[in-house]
């Protein structure tokens, strides 16, 4: 039997997002009606709102991640659920307390937003890499002291480099592809082993001593692994020390080495505020790229804020795109609907 008519929650308060739902609907269903109920973020917060969206059924929603958990109490019977962003951690930990009171996995299909985000996060990274190693913010203060610097100007090309990835998805993958691109030597640390066209060298979380490895040889380190609760702390406790230490070892002394620089666009958990200072000040790190945090925003009270090694972004690296979100919504629910499996679903028991 045809879809007649699709009712959507939707749950969030990026601009332009139902126009792009019912632009891609009308493309994909041109014989379906859409009919969307929206709500806002603030209104998320009001008790006769909720009340509300209870009293309705709904074939399926659009939602910020923080949003769905509240959705699902009273929704589970929800065809899909197409999350607004990459991270589905709140809904991951629904799920999990939700097994833990039930003794099962919810049956509802969750789907992170995914494939879309590779090139904005690689021109994210590559444009803190470029800025670092062509001191872009020197010239810019020799400009204004109006002082020509050609002669003290050093820089390192990016083919002398090499990138450590820490995550090889969608992500990893398109900034390994472009980190060859400019001749770099790739390194990865992955949780799975299977093959990628893009590493020159693959390490695996079961290996021992595979991070301090990595670590230790890299110039840059780039995390996009998801924000699981065996990941967080991963790089706590001695792995920079340690990592420091084998690279020291490694050097020769004549050999120029600006020490290893972290850009982190993950999750904040994978390290600790007290362990990034403390690994800067002692210089097992040459430097930070955070545009991820545990808590967001990150409290003005923040040393990182202040800290000469540190550059702070406002989680931008990759902005969710209402037409990637529409997009893969209609991709998914016309997937589901023909019995197909979903794009980047979420996996209750490993919690990505």
């Amino acid at each position: 039997m045809a879809l007649s008519r699709c009712r959507v929650l939707v749950g969030s308060d990026i601009p332009g997002l139902c126009a792009a739902l019912h632009s891609s609907w009308v493309h994909a269903l041109p014989s379906a009606e859409l009919e969307l109920q929206v709500f806002s973020r603030q209104q998320a917060l009001q008790r006769h709102v909720l009340e509300d969206i209870k009293m309705h059924n709904y074939d399926a929603a659009v939602l910020d991640p923080d949003l769905i958990p509240i959705i699902l109490r009273d929704h589970e019977t929800l065809l899909f659920v197409q999350s607004t962003w990459a991270g589905v951690e709140p809904a991951a930990q629904w799920g999990r307390e939700h097994h833990r009171s039930r003794g099962w996995w919810p049956n509802i299909v969750v789907c992170r937003l995914g494939g879309c985000f590779g090139s904005a996060m690689a021109e994210y990274c590559f444009a803190h890499i470029l800025g670092r190693e062509r001191r872009l913010a020197d010239l810019a203060k020799c400009q204004r002291e109006k002082r020509w610097c050609r002669s003290e100007y050093r820089y390192r090309e990016l083919g002398s480099l090499t990138l450590g990835l820490l995550g090889i998805g969608s992500i990893g993958s398109h900034i390994a592809k472009v980190a060859k691109m400019f001749g770099m030597r790739t390194m990865g640390y992955r949780r799975t082993r299977a093959e990628n066209d893009e590493l020159d060298v693959c390490v695996y979380e079961e290996d021992e001593g595979a991070l301090v490895d990595l670590l230790s040889t890299c110039d840059y380190v780039i995390n996009s692994l998801p924000g699981t609760a065996d990941l967080c702390g991963l790089l706590d406790g001695d792995v920079l020390r340690l990592a420091h230490e084998a690279r020291v070892k490694r050097l020769d002394e004549q050999l120029e080495s600006s020490g290893l620089v972290l850009i982190n666009i993950g999750r904040g958990d994978i390290i600790s505020e007290q362990t990034l200072l403390h690994s800067l000040n002692e210089h097992h790190l040459a430097g930070a790229v955070l545009d991820v945090f545990p808590k967001e925003p990150l409290p003005a009270s923040s040393a990182l804020w202040g800290h000469p090694g540190v550059q702070v972004t406002p989680h931008v690296s990759g902005i969710s795109q209402p037409s990637s979100i529409a997009s893969l919504f209609v991709k998914n629910y016309k997937a589901l609907q023909e019995g197909r499996s979903p794009s980047f679903p979420l996996d209750w028991e490993k919690g990505y």
